[in-house]
Protein backbone atom coordinates (compact mmCIF):
# COMPACT_ATOMS: atom_id res chain seq x y z
CA UNK A 1 0.00 0.00 0.00
CA UNK A 2 2.02 3.35 -1.41
CA UNK A 3 0.12 5.54 1.41
CA UNK A 4 0.15 3.47 3.94
CA UNK A 5 2.19 4.69 7.28
CA UNK A 6 3.19 1.13 8.99
CA UNK A 7 4.59 -0.10 5.58
CA UNK A 8 6.93 2.75 5.41
CA UNK A 9 7.52 2.16 8.60
CA UNK A 10 7.90 -1.70 8.10
CA UNK A 11 10.09 -0.84 5.34
CA UNK A 12 12.31 1.77 7.20
CA UNK A 13 11.49 4.53 4.55
CA UNK A 14 10.37 6.66 7.37
CA UNK A 15 12.37 7.02 10.85
CA UNK A 16 11.14 4.86 13.90
CA UNK A 17 12.83 3.34 16.77
CA UNK A 18 13.11 -0.29 15.44
CA UNK A 19 14.30 -2.01 18.56
CA UNK A 20 14.23 -5.86 16.47
CA UNK A 21 13.17 -6.58 13.15
CA UNK A 22 13.82 -10.26 10.84
CA UNK A 23 12.95 -11.30 7.42
CA UNK A 24 8.72 -10.55 7.85
CA UNK A 25 8.53 -8.04 10.75
CA UNK A 26 9.91 -5.41 12.57
CA UNK A 27 9.42 -3.71 16.21
CA UNK A 28 9.45 -0.26 17.22
CA UNK A 29 8.74 1.79 19.63
CA UNK A 30 5.21 3.78 19.63
CA UNK A 31 5.45 7.63 19.17
CA UNK A 32 2.38 8.12 21.24
CA UNK A 33 2.89 5.72 23.97
CA UNK A 34 0.63 4.62 26.52
CA UNK A 35 3.00 3.28 28.93
CA UNK A 36 7.00 3.19 28.74
CA UNK A 37 7.75 0.82 26.42
CA UNK A 38 4.89 0.32 24.38
CA UNK A 39 6.02 -1.52 21.20
CA UNK A 40 4.47 -2.40 18.11
CA UNK A 41 4.64 -5.40 16.09
CA UNK A 42 4.19 -4.70 12.10
CA UNK A 43 4.34 -6.81 9.44
CA UNK A 44 6.83 -5.32 6.46
CA UNK A 45 3.78 -6.77 3.54
CA UNK A 46 0.61 -5.30 4.57
CA UNK A 47 -1.88 -7.05 5.87
CA UNK A 48 -5.70 -6.35 7.00
CA UNK A 49 -5.68 -4.98 10.66
CA UNK A 50 -8.35 -7.27 11.71
CA UNK A 51 -6.34 -10.52 12.65
CA UNK A 52 -8.99 -12.65 12.14
CA UNK A 53 -9.48 -11.51 8.56
CA UNK A 54 -5.51 -13.20 8.22
CA UNK A 55 -5.04 -16.66 7.82
CA UNK A 56 -3.98 -19.00 10.45
CA UNK A 57 -0.23 -19.58 9.26
CA UNK A 58 0.44 -16.14 9.20
CA UNK A 59 -1.76 -15.40 12.98
CA UNK A 60 0.91 -18.14 13.94
CA UNK A 61 3.60 -15.76 12.59
CA UNK A 62 2.33 -12.48 14.31
CA UNK A 63 2.40 -14.32 17.74
CA UNK A 64 6.06 -15.57 17.38
CA UNK A 65 6.94 -12.18 16.50
CA UNK A 66 5.04 -10.66 19.26
CA UNK A 67 6.18 -13.60 21.89
CA UNK A 68 10.06 -12.13 21.21
CA UNK A 69 9.03 -9.03 21.37
CA UNK A 70 7.26 -9.45 24.80
CA UNK A 71 10.36 -11.80 26.33
CA UNK A 72 12.79 -8.40 24.88
CA UNK A 73 10.66 -6.00 26.70
CA UNK A 74 10.05 -8.63 30.27
CA UNK A 75 13.98 -8.57 30.35
CA UNK A 76 14.14 -4.47 29.38
CA UNK A 77 11.72 -3.60 32.02
CA UNK A 78 11.28 -6.46 34.12
CA UNK A 79 8.23 -6.65 33.31
CA UNK A 80 5.96 -9.14 35.28
CA UNK A 81 4.48 -10.04 32.34
CA UNK A 82 2.83 -8.36 29.14
CA UNK A 83 -0.63 -7.54 27.32
CA UNK A 84 -1.13 -7.38 24.10
CA UNK A 85 -3.93 -5.58 22.12
CA UNK A 86 -4.91 -6.27 18.19
CA UNK A 87 -7.09 -3.23 17.44
CA UNK A 88 -6.02 -1.39 14.14
CA UNK A 89 -8.67 0.77 14.24
CA UNK A 90 -6.60 3.96 13.34
CA UNK A 91 -4.32 2.60 11.08
CA UNK A 92 -5.25 -0.74 8.58
CA UNK A 93 -2.70 -2.36 8.62
CA UNK A 94 -2.05 -5.44 10.92
CA UNK A 95 0.19 -4.41 13.96
CA UNK A 96 0.15 -5.85 17.56
CA UNK A 97 0.48 -3.05 20.73
CA UNK A 98 2.74 -4.33 23.09
CA UNK A 99 2.67 -2.90 26.49
CA UNK A 100 4.94 -4.03 29.30
CA UNK A 101 3.07 -4.47 32.84
CA UNK A 102 5.20 -3.90 36.09
CA UNK A 103 3.89 -4.86 39.45
CA UNK A 104 0.60 -3.09 40.27
CA UNK A 105 0.09 -2.41 36.77
CA UNK A 106 -3.58 -3.59 34.98
CA UNK A 107 -4.04 -3.44 31.38
CA UNK A 108 -7.05 -0.61 32.71
CA UNK A 109 -4.47 1.00 34.86
CA UNK A 110 -1.88 1.63 31.49
CA UNK A 111 -4.76 2.24 28.98
CA UNK A 112 -5.98 5.42 31.32
CA UNK A 113 -2.81 6.66 32.20
CA UNK A 114 -1.99 9.99 31.20
CA UNK A 115 1.38 8.78 29.92
CA UNK A 116 3.23 12.08 28.64
CA UNK A 117 3.98 11.85 24.73
CA UNK A 118 8.24 11.21 24.69
CA UNK A 119 10.23 13.61 22.72
CA UNK A 120 12.63 11.78 19.80
CA UNK A 121 15.19 12.24 21.95
CA UNK A 122 14.07 10.22 24.45
CA UNK A 123 12.37 7.13 22.36
CA UNK A 124 16.30 7.05 21.20
CA UNK A 125 17.27 6.49 24.20
CA UNK A 126 14.65 4.06 25.44
CA UNK A 127 15.41 2.38 22.58
CA UNK A 128 18.95 1.98 22.75
CA UNK A 129 18.23 0.65 26.68
CA UNK A 130 16.05 -1.99 25.13
CA UNK A 131 18.88 -3.07 22.95
CA UNK A 132 21.97 -3.07 25.45
CA UNK A 133 19.59 -4.83 27.73
CA UNK A 134 18.77 -7.71 25.72
CA UNK A 135 22.30 -8.10 23.82
CA UNK A 136 23.98 -11.66 24.57
CA UNK A 137 26.88 -11.80 26.15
Amino acid sequence: MKDCIFCKIANEEIPSEIIWKDGNFVATLDINPVAEGMTLVIPKKHHDSYIFNNDDGFIKEVMIASKTLAKMLERAFKAQRVAVIFEGLEVNHLHVKIFPLREGDTIRKVLNSNYPKPVAEDLHKLALEIINKNKKN
